[in-house]
């Protein structure tokens, strides 16, 4: 690691980004890297791609051993980085700040900003130890999006919450960090000043995401972000002091300071691109690259979704392939020590393909693959030639929609009390956030079981739900407009509790049709203890893939739902609003 020394210099960040979100070696070496810059340079930061507010349950573990890491990690809803490679990051982190010689102890942090609802309650929290009524009006304002479950179905789905909805939000937002500002004396006063602007930082971060979310289409959405990103890593480095030094761990397309990997001659800039004209010299950037192997992604819709490996080979003609074909198993390159003429100035002065693969993988996809000069990315490139796929934790991951040829066990008489239902699926990593699904006893007409989903309270993390879902071929349905009824009923907890039925149409290229007829079940949803019918309706068009429908509990209590049907209305007369 001391030949990178010169590399680094005196750096105060240190970008490392990875070439899949999904690979092992990456996560190896980027583990060994802070090691080395920790222990031997003097950095004291650790901040990931993230979302802000829930990285600070990982860093009260990591600083103080408080809390449980395994669920604290699945708690920032990023399965990417819920792998036994960051996991056993984290432990050493901890272990480092628990060795007392270690008097300056490391510290964790998250700097994106897609999720909204924990900075939601976090800011409604501190709000209430300084304005009981600011907190209360903010709490009615803000109630669309705070939780798991709305804040990722309002803000997603327009015909759940419409943009111009959702830019209703924003000014909402924009005065309650005024309030902040103004009252930045008082409230520092009454708490204190690092309480103070640890709370202000989660209601930017809420700005950000609403803000983000008010507008639609890839060339607003992932700028905004990028530029998020840069200002919440350099709002961390303002808060830690001047002395600090961060690592930062990211996707290469967000560590580039050059061009938008995914807007080529758009002159827009990714997060690097930004903390490059804040930070000049102080930045470094490490991009990754491999030649062929395995990673772990999210397979497309149309594929089934779902968490699987993908094997890849070299990429023909490509920055990859030439890098392998120099014969190193794991190599480091100096971009800015290129040879200024010759065959390989020749080479590298040309825009070179390499693999580019995210949360979602599709082997024919041209967005799998970017185009750019490296050292008009990075400040250096680190290939591995030979690749493994990274490993997920146990638990905390939701698992693949896995299409039936038709709808079964819809009445939940088969399977044993206390088991999971047969051919239904418990998603959105259930057990991490506290909740689980069984078959229960109870029945409201009769009969063996009906299926329960429950949420006990307790010290659980991250704002998620729970979900009991089914996805059925939708082949029998194309062209058709189709009804979803269930019974169901709640008994909501102590902090409250609901559920909700939910119904949804896959077609290709990630779209999802919903009626607005489906947004009624977000604003309506069931918490009477009495049994009760429910409906949803959807249209299903001609290229439809899948029909998935679900039960779905959000915060504490318990949810049952039984005799689930799902019957053909005759052919469409309106077209769905899609997504």
């Amino acid at each position: 690691m001391k030949a990178l020394d010169p590399l680094i210099s005196d750096a105060n960040v240190v970008l490392l980004g990875e070439a899949t979100h999904g690979t092992h070696e990456f996560f190896q070496l980027k583990h060994r890297f802070l090691e080395y810059l920790v222990l031997e340079k003097g950095f004291s930061i650790f901040a990931i791609e993230a979302t802000q507010p829930e990285a600070f349950q990982i860093n009260r573990y990591v600083l103080d051993g408080e809390g449980d890491p395994e669920k604290a990690l699945a708690g920032l809803y990023f399965w990417t980085w819920n792998t036994e490679e960051v996991f056993d990051m984290i432990r050493w982190m901890r272990s480092y700040n628990a060795d007392p010689a270690h008097v300056k102890k490391l510290k964790f942090y998250g700097f994106d900003m897609q999720s909204p609802q924990m900075a939601v309650r976090l800011v409604e929290q501190y709000l209430a130890r300084v304005d009981p009524d600011l907190a209360a009006r903010a709490r009615s304002q803000l109630s669309a999006i705070d939780d798991g479950y709305k804040a990722t179905e309002f803000l997603a789905i327009p015909a759940v919450m419409p943009v111009a909805e959702r830019a209703r939000l924003v000014p909402i937002v924009e005065e309650l960090i005024k309030q902040f500002d103004t009252n930045q004396e008082p409230w520092s006063r009454h708490t204190s000043h690092d309480d103070w602007e640890i709370a202000r930082q989660h209601a930017n971060v809420l700005r950000q995401s609403v803000s983000m979310m008010s507008k639609e289409g890839f060339a607003t959405l992932v700028p905004d972000r990028a530029k998020a990103m840069a200002d919440n890593l350099l709002w961390i480095a303002r808060h830690e002091g001047p002395d600090a030094r961060i690592v930062g761990w990211a996707h290469n397309t967000h560590v580039s300071f050059g061009e938008h990997f995914g807007l080529p001659e758009s002159g827009l800039l990714e997060m690097g691109g930004y903390l490059k004209a804040a930070l000049g010299d102080k930045l470094r950037v490490f991009g990754f690259a491999f030649g062929q192997g395995s990673f772990q992604a999210k397979a497309m819709l149309s594929g089934g979704g779902g968490l699987r490996t993908f094997s890849v080979g070299l990429w023909p003609d490509s920055l990859d392939a030439m890098l392998a074909d120099a014969g190193k198993s794991l190599a480091v390159i100096d971009l800015h020590s290129l040879p200024k003429d010759g065959s390989a100035a020749t080479w590298f002065a040309k825009p070179r393909s390499s693999r580019n693969v995210g949360a979602v993988f599709d082997p024919s996809a041209a967005w799998s693959i970017y185009t750019n000069r490296a050292q008009d990315c990075f400040d250096a490139l680190i290939f591995v030639a030979h690749t493994t796929a990274a490993r997920p934790m146990p638990w905390g991951h939701s698992q693949p929609a896995i299409s039936l040829p038709h709808a079964s066990n819809l009445d939940f008489e088969r399977g044993e009390i206390g088991d999971t239902p047969t051919d239904w699926v418990f998603a959105h990593g259930g057990e991490a956030f506290g909740f689980r699904a069984a078959l229960s006893a109870e029945k409201p007409h009769g009969g063996h079981a009906s299926a329960m989903l429950v949420r006990d309270p307790g010290p659980n993390y991250g704002l998620r739900y729970g979900q009991l879902s089914q996805s059925i071929d939708a082949t029998p349905y194309r062209g058709q407009r189709v009804r979803l009824h269930a019974w169901m009923r709640a008994a909501p907890g102590a902090a409250g509790g609901r559920g909700h039925l939910r119904l949804g149409v896959v077609r290709p290229a990630l779209q999802l049709s919903y009626e607005p007829k489906t947004a009624e079940s977000y604003r309506n949803p069931v918490t009477s203890e009495q049994w009760q019918e429910r409906t949803l309706e959807a249209d299903v068009p001609p290229d439809a893939l899948r029909v998935d429908f679900a039960a779905v509990l959000v915060g504490d209590g318990r949810l049952w739902i039984d005799d689930v049907g799902i019957d053909a209305l005759g052919p469409i007369v309106t077209t769905a609003a899609t997504h």
